[in-house]
Formats: C-alpha cells, sequence, structure tokens
C-alpha cells in the first residue's frame, strides 16, 4: 500500500469519526457537498429548560451566522409587533371622482393625480400589484387626466451598491428595501418550449413600461445543464434586456427571477405596465413624489391589506429571502 493511500484512508476514517455524532444522512449530504465537520455547528433540542439535548456537535462554538440571522430579525418582528400584524397601502385621489366625466371612447375619466403611499409591504408581489390596479379601476377610473405618483417617504432612501456584497448586483437577494417593494424590485422571466415553431417563448412578469422585453429565444437539442449560461443574457441596458445564445428543449418550462438593473425606476414602470396591460390610460405619468398634506387629511379611496407578519415570516424563513428580512 502506498503512502497515498494510507494518508487516503487515514482521512476517510478521520471523517467517519468526526461524523459519528451527526446522523448519518446529514453527515452523507455534509461529505458530499465536501463541508468538513468542524465547519459544522448542530443543536437539536425539545423548547424549554432542563432537556438534553438530542444532538449537540460544537454547539458552544461562535460561527458565522449567514441566514440563520434571519431568525432574530423574524423573532424580534414578532415579538414586536405581533403575528396578525399586517402593513397596509391606501391610495389617495387628489380631487373628488366626477360621474359625469367621460372620454370619447366612453371611459371613465379620472381628472387629478392618484398617490400610493408605500408603508413597507414586503410583499407586494404581481398578483398583489394587479388586484391594486384593478381596486382602483373598481372605483370606475378607466383613464386618468393626471400623474400617478409613487409615495416612498416611509423609508429613508437607500443608496447602498447592490453589488456590493458578492459582485453580482442582478442577484434578487441584493435587492435594496424600499417602502413601495413591487415584486421585490426583480424581473421574473418564464422560459416555456415551442417545439413546433423551433422556440422558447418568454413571459416577463411584471411587465414594464418604456423596456422592451424578449418575447423568444432559439431551442437546442442536448441536455439542460447551465441553461442561463446557455442564454447569454444582457441586462447591461435595463430598456431592452436580451438574450443572444438559446434555451435547450429538455429543460421544459423554467423560471429565472433577476434584480432589475435600473432599481430605482422599477416600481414606476411596473406600475405603469400593469395600469397599461389591464386596458387603461394615462395621460401624465408615473412619477415619485411625496402625498400633499391636503390629500392625506381627505383620507384614502381604498388601502390595499399585506398577508400577516406570521405568513411574511414563513417566506423570508423558508426561502431565505433577504429583501423582506
Amino acid at each position: 500500500m502506498s503512502v497515498r493511500q494510507l494518508l487516503a484512508g487515514a482521512a476517510w476514517l478521520w471523517t467517519c469519526v468526526a461524523f459519528a455524532q451527526i446522523p448519518l444522512p446529514i453527515s452523507v449530504e455534509l461529505a458530499r457537498a465536501k463541508v468538513p465537520p468542524e465547519a459544522v455547528a448542530l443543536l437539536v433540542a425539545e423548547v424549554g429548560h432542563g432537556h438534553t439535548p438530542r444532538l449537540s456537535h460544537q454547539s458552544a462554538l461562535s460561527m458565522q451566522p449567514a441566514s440563520v440571522m434571519k431568525l432574530v430579525t423574524t423573532f424580534a418582528a414578532l415579538d414586536t409587533l405581533g403575528p396578525a400584524f399586517t402593513w397596509n397601502t391606501p391610495v389617495y385621489l387628489d380631487s373628488k371622482l366626477d360621474s359625469k366625466g367621460k372620454s370619447k371612447a366612453g371611459e371613465k375619466v379620472f381628472h387629478g393625480d392618484i398617490y400610493i403611499r408605500g408603508q413597507g409591504d414586503p410583499k407586494l408581489v404581481v398578483e398583489r400589484l394587479w388586484l391594486l390596479m384593478r381596486r382602483i379601476q373598481g372605483l370606475g377610473i378607466q383613464k386618468i387626466d393626471g400623474d400617478i405618483v409613487i409615495d416612498r417617504s416611509a423609508f429613508a432612501p437607500v443608496s447602498a451598491d447592490p453589488g456590493r456584497f458578492d459582485g453580482e448586483p442582478l442577484r434578487p437577494y441584493n435587492a435594496a428595501p424600499d417602502a413601495f417593494l413591487v415584486n421585490y424590485s426583480t424581473l421574473v422571466f418564464t422560459f416555456t418550449p415551442d417545439a413546433a415553431a423551433g422556440v422558447a417563448r418568454i413571459q416577463t412578469d411584471p411587465p414594464l413600461a418604456g423596456v422592451k422585453l424578449p418575447e423568444q429565444v432559439p431551442l437546442s437539442g442536448g441536455t439542460c445543464n447551465d441553461y442561463r449560461s446557455a442564454l447569454a443574457a444582457d441586462f447591461a441596458d435595463p430598456l431592452r434586456p436580451r438574450f443572444a445564445g438559446s434555451y435547450a428543449s429538455a429543460c421544459g418550462e423554467r423560471s429565472w427571477p433577476v434584480a432589475y438593473a435600473d432599481p430605482g425606476q422599477f416600481a414606476a414602470r411596473a406600475i405603469h405596465g400593469m395600469w397599461i396591460s389591464l386596458g387603461a390610460s394615462l395621460t401624465g405619468s408615473v412619477r415619485y413624489g411625496n402625498t400633499p398634506p391636503n390629500v392625506l387629511e381627505r383620507g384614502p379611496a381604498f388601502s390595499v391589506k399585506s398577508p400577516t407578519l406570521a405568513e411574511v415570516i414563513r417566506d423570508i424563513n423558508k426561502y431565505s429571502n433577504n429583501v423582506m428580512a
């Protein structure tokens, strides 16, 4: 037996001994991931005091908490706000609805500005943004002769570099918090193969006003490996994201979330795009600004309520959602 074989055998034996206190399924996965036992701390114990831990491996050592730190954040939120807490997103009109105001096309016209006041709802995803726009239409409004104003003043502005953490500014986990956070400031590209046409159809959510979004990409054969690299994505121009590569038909349907390259304009483009997609129109623009005091005094036309904190926390901890935390 060679020295190399002896060393390999000793290393294997040391690993087995080191993992002896860790359940076999976990130790197998750690070994497969090439994570040494000294890099792991585990503690399993019943809630309460006086119970002997069912598993304790290096549990007294200080470790880098990484995303486990979200447990501290969410515990503090539960302790401070309670599990039934919700966020409200109120919508204000700066003038009264005129039941007689109609356009030549028969659309109900609102003459004035509409203010959407962000209050920190962390789960204003595409479906709920659609519902918010439908609520505006439910007031009888099909055309806005004015602006939609997004009020983000509840939070101080965040000017952090999204790539500072790991040099990956387009990773969704690097999105910054915002008082009016729409879909985590993330675009979701869904690729669906159409073998007859030889392309993968691309659906992008949410729709973004003023952005030319790709509708298809050529299909390719072979296995589905690193499909994202094969797409040869170019997100440098936020007004024209492109895919210069191809998509393997073996991949089936896949979704790729990407943080928008111009996060400061994401909410405005999403609001405008969703409003237009519902067949409505806007003579002005979607812009950022504060809600005037006299409009606040009048009170909101309606408010959109978030899921409860308990539901939000399940999303934060289950999927390790950084921006929600």
